[in-house]
């Protein structure tokens, strides 16, 4: 039975961030662009220091400046998709172009440019050894069921929902990354892509090279290829658990259970994690309804139990993080933590969670040695305060392939871990082992990334825990 039927509608790259256009494009339209120079940082709701957090950006990686504040100190960034504020500070950047033609105030997601000019479409992607298509070309039938493989050549473009010069913004696509193209439209000026092989969506012809002829590939209506099967990942109402969510015992029930003796609110969970879990790439798809829950519509309940944590920003959330740096108040955000205070304790402290998911290892690649020690004095502090810790392993083998640590060494000592203490364990690793690359965005070098089918899962994983742990003080 496939009984998650899990569908993201929004899928993005992730901790790269969804890049807008390229620099010199920008230029070419007149505008005024800005590269981040320092290694990260974050976006804010409104041009303050001490704002809320919304997005995370990088360096090198260029956006257009959409707008400014009167003294030009901080800009607003053209980010794919925003549903918040895209302000930075102008110093930590590079502007290219005239701020003078840029209006003062302004938020980008309040009416998004649109995405087909962001690549050039002038030409259709083609082999050396295959003829590129010209006009007319849509009296040419394709080959019923033919894919075709995509390498993106551009640094950066939108991948957007329709054929069209306008079409709304679905995500970024990035340069090197390959795709199955499925469709073309009748004139072979765009290409419909699989998105990690969850969402079909669109982007220019001119934006790579194709493994084969753009011709061969159907046009809408000619038999579009089936997409790949979905794994089947959920109970189903009724039904038995994955073996990956954790089973209830009376220790785990009890500590749950007593969260209001401890002033903490038994309807509010929080997350501490690395660029996997930023928000928009986790609990916003739940907060923002870009889930379908077909087939696990029990889960709907929990979610209404729980709906104000889905709209929290965790501080002891960011990309990079591992279970050293969650300690340290060297990481801690001054506007919302207490002076000497880690963004561990801050969050425990400012969300007044309950539940608190421990996913980290993924950045512990180097300081593998240091793990057990590091995750007990999370586990230890949360139990401490009132809060069940609920312990996440990972996708990837970052400290086996870099770091020179045993096979599965954190997620290993992860699942000893929560077996010692009792504690719930959301077993992560072990839901995405069946997805392709395990969860994984295919990339250069060793990868950590969660793909889209890996986010689904993620999210879908969560709610299901969630959902055992509050049914068991039922």
């Amino acid at each position: 039975m496939k009984s998650w039927g899990f569908r993201l509608l929004l899928v993005g790259q992730l901790l790269l961030g969804l890049v807008s256009l390229t620099a010199a494009s920008a230029s070419a339209a007149g505008g005024a662009t800005f590269t981040l120079t320092v290694a990260s940082a974050f976006l804010h709701a409104e041009p303050a220091l001490g704002a809320e957090r919304t997005y995370s950006v990088f360096q090198g990686h260029t956006y257009v400046i959409t707008g400014r504040t009167a003294d030009s100190t901080w800009v607003s960034l053209d980010f794919a998709t925003a549903s918040a504020g895209t302000w930075i500070r102008a110093a930590l950047g590079t502007v290219v172009g005239s701020l003078d033609s840029v209006p003062v105030g302004g938020d980008t997601f309040e009416a998004q440019p649109t995405a087909g000019s962001q690549a050039p479409a002038a030409a259709p992607a083609t082999t050396d050894s295959q003829p590129a298509a010209t006009g007319g070309a849509s009296s040419v039938l394709g080959i019923p069921g033919k894919t075709l493989n995509l390498t993106i050549t551009e640094p950066s473009l939108f991948a957007v929902d329709a054929p069209a010069d306008g079409a709304q913004r679905v995500a970024s696509v990035f340069r090197g990354q390959q795709y199955v193209a499925v469709q073309r439209d009748p004139n072979a000026n765009w290409l419909q892509i699989r998105l990690y092989g969850v969402q079909l969506v669109w982007v220019p012809a001119g934006a790579g090279t194709l493994d084969g002829n753009i011709l061969d590939l159907p046009q809408p209506g000619e038999n579009l290829p089936p997409a790949p099967p979905e794994p089947d990942f959920g109970p189903g109402p009724g039904g038995p658990l994955p073996a990956w969510i954790p089973t209830i015992t009376p220790h785990m029930r009890d500590i749950y259970a007593q969260a209001t003796q401890r002033e903490r609110d038994k309807r509010i969970f929080t997350i501490v994690g690395d660029c996997n879990s930023l928000s928009y790439y986790y609990l916003e798809l739940v907060a923002k309804n870009i889930i379908d829950l077909q087939g696990n519509d029990y889960l709907g309940n929990v979610i209404d139990e729980f709906k104000t944590s889905f709209f929290r920003h965790s501080v002891a959330v960011s990309g990079g993080f591992n279970v050293a740096s969650v300690l340290d108040p060297t990481w801690s955000n001054p506007q919302i933590c207490l002076p000497g205070e880690s963004p561990f304790a801050c969050e425990l402290r400012v969300s007044r969670a309950s539940i608190v998911f421990i996913a980290l290892g993924t950045g512990d690649q180097y300081d593998w040695q240091n793990f057990d020690a590091n995750d007990r004095r999370l586990i230890e502090f949360a139990l401490a305060n009132g809060v069940l810790p609920v312990l996440v392993t990972k996708s990837d083998a970052l400290e086996y392939e870099e770091g020179g640590a045993p096979q599965n060494y954190i997620n290993d000592d992860i699942r000893a871990l929560a077996r010692e203490y009792d504690v719930p364990l959301l077993d992560f690793g072990a839901a995405t082992a069946g997805l392709p690359n395990h969860g994984l965005v295919d990339e250069p070098g060793n990868d950590f990334h969660l793909s889209g089918a890996g986010m689904g899962v993620h999210v879908l994983s969560t709610l299901e825990t969630l959902d055992a742990i509050w049914r068991s003080t039922e």
